[in-house]
């Protein structure tokens, strides 16, 4: 099986041009930046004019500079994400200098200065400030800091959307589809009740949809490469469209003038774990080894100018899968299911009402009235393993392995005091293997990753943006984003010649390419299925089938 799709998600080519009335200035966030705004007064109360605002981005030194206007207001749309200090100074007036001002995506931070009369060489500096109520926006909106995605507790996977659950409406997330289906391992969740999958996610700006499966978001970052994310769930602005229940928005860290970085290990074990309560008596405890590692650098590449940020996350699991299933017994293969009371009927005989129908005598079917084909298949099961009834069992069991590689990288670039321009890639590559049931053949022993045989694929998912000032009050910024998934599920009998055709003589079940190889799929009630590959062949296999059918029921 081939799952290949691609979605070209473009935010915005053009978007938003930002005018700054001077008699209003307003500075709404947006989807990929915050803003800063304030108003400026004197010890009096009155405002102040006139006066030069500047916002340093402390991390990277990166600066913006804007005057209030005749109401004494000011503001700075569009800013990335980072701790500011936020210097006001005019003539008369000793100057003011707030620190760690926080701008997060889809925020407005608002400080607003009280200049003393005084010289200029004066001033006034205020250390950071806890974070007040925002009364600019009627939007209801949650934030998750750097602090709690790296502290707080994460499930298997440690993936950040385990973490929306702490927000008001949210429905905890599960993790749904099969790995080859959803490599990224996106989970599903509904918001304020609404429709799972309502939610619009959005990584640095752009949208990460898994076109395939549109409810699941088709790459989620490293952990440790996540700066913050927001979660907008009622009164959302308008530039955080194309949502139906809440917009997420995810921001990944960036390198600053100083050199950081981060290193982990995880490993999960049943070392202190009971034996599965339906183990078969006499085997050992099934091995489960999930190890999680990776770690992260950024710094400068030519400081004040050019950053860089860079992330690895690799999961290795290494895991015994079983399962109890029900395959048909020596007696039932040869048509004796004198071990039922459920009466026998010769479907050859009675009506089409299912009157007047002749019962098979001790509820044997005589070898002459077996097909051939359904004999053929039957050999596709083994023999019973596991006690001596006719249901649960067979013991499946095999080796189960993943392979996950997750990179993210980023760059900043300040090209010059009006224009900043930022990269990033994330890319995902996996392999697996899920054997199947009965060799060559079979349901997955390991239902929860829902396919069998060997599944590989990549993920790449990428954001350009780029801002540029003409003036304080005239503002151009873009973005565009690419999801890329291409992914693949083999089974094992791929390899093994069309032997729909071949082995049973059923025309249709095989093709000309390579895709089209191996068995076809059989489905029959209460046994577990027979095989997938690319053509689901769903057969009625007449008189035996039915037999194993009724004998179960």
């Amino acid at each position: 099986m081939h799952l290949g799709h691609r979605s070209l998600s473009t935010a915005a080519i053009l978007a938003v041009l930002l005018l700054l009335f001077a008699e209003t200035p307003k500075a709404q966030a947006q989807a990929l930046y915050g803003s800063i705004v304030g108003t400026v007064t004197d010890a009096s109360g009155a405002v102040v004019p006139g006066a030069t605002v500047r916002a340093t981005e402390s991390g990277t030194g990166q600066t913006r500079e804007t005057s209030t206007n005749e109401t004494g207001t000011y503001s700075f749309p569009t800013l990335p994400e980072g701790t500011y200090d936020v210097a006001v100074s005019r003539p008369g007036f000793q100057s003011y200098v707030q620190h760690g001002v926080a701008v997060t995506i889809d925020k407005i931070a608002r400080v607003d200065v009280g200049l003393q009369l005084g010289s200029v060489n004066q001033s006034v500096e205020v250390g950071a400030q806890a974070a007040q109520l925002q009364t600019d926006t009627a939007e209801v909106r949650t934030e998750l800091s750097t602090k709690e995605i790296q502290e707080l507790p994460v499930p298997i996977n440690r993936n950040y959307q385990n973490l929306l659950v702490l927000v008001p409406g949210v429905s905890p997330p599960a993790t749904s589809s099969s790995l080859a289906a959803n490599p990224a391992r996106g989970e599903v969740f509904s918001v304020n009740g609404g429709t799972a999958g309502a939610a619009n996610t959005r990584i640095e700006g752009a949208s990460a949809v898994n076109a395939w499966l549109s409810h699941e978001t088709a790459y989620v970052p490293g952990l440790e490469a996540i700066q913050t994310v927001t979660v907008a769930t009622s009164s959302m602005v308008a530039d955080q469209g194309l949502a139906g229940s809440a917009s997420i928005n995810v921001q990944l860290k960036s390198g600053t003038n100083d050199i950081h970085g981060s290193g982990f290990e995880y490993n999960q074990n049943n070392a202190l774990k009971a034996k599965p309560f339906f183990l078969p008596a006499g085997q050992r405890k099934p091995k489960f080894i999930d190890n999680q590692l990776g770690g992260t650098l950024g710094g400068p590449i030519i400081r004040n100018k050019l950053f860089y940020f860079a992330s690895y996350d690799g999961q290795f699991i290494r895991q015994n899968a079983s399962q109890i299933v029900t395959v048909p017994t020596a007696d039932i293969r040869a048509g004796n299911m004198s071990g039922s009371s459920t009466p026998i009927y010769d479907p050859l005989t009675g009506k089409s009402d299912g009157s007047g129908r002749t019962k098979f005598a001790g509820n044997m079917i005589p070898a002459s009235r077996l097909d051939p084909t359904a004999l053929k298949i039957e050999q596709l099961y083994p023999l019973p393993n596991l006690g001596s009834g006719i249901a649960n069992n067979y013991y499946a069991t095999g080796d189960y392995r993943v392979n996950r590689h997750k990179v993210d990288a980023k760059v900043n670039w300040n090209a010059t005091s009006k224009l900043s321009v930022v990269a990033r890639l994330g890319a995902l590559e996996y392999t697996a293997f899920n054997p199947d049931m009965f060799g060559d053949n079979g349901n997955p022993v390991n239902s929860s990753a829902t396919r069998d045989g060997t599944m590989t694929g990549t993920v790449f998912n990428g954001t350009i943006s780029g801002t540029y000032i003409f003036t304080p009050h005239f503002i151009v910024d873009s973005y565009y984003g690419l999801t890329r998934l291409d992914n693949s599920q083999e089974p094992v009998s791929l390899d093994k010649g069309n032997l729909g055709l071949s082995l049973f003589n059923l025309p249709g079940t095989n093709g000309p390419t390579r895709r089209y190889g191996g068995y076809p799929s059989f489905s029959i009630t209460d046994m577990p299925h027979l095989v997938n590959t690319q053509i689901l062949l769903s057969i009625t296999l007449t008189l035996l089938m039915t037999m194993w059918r009724m004998q179960l029921g």
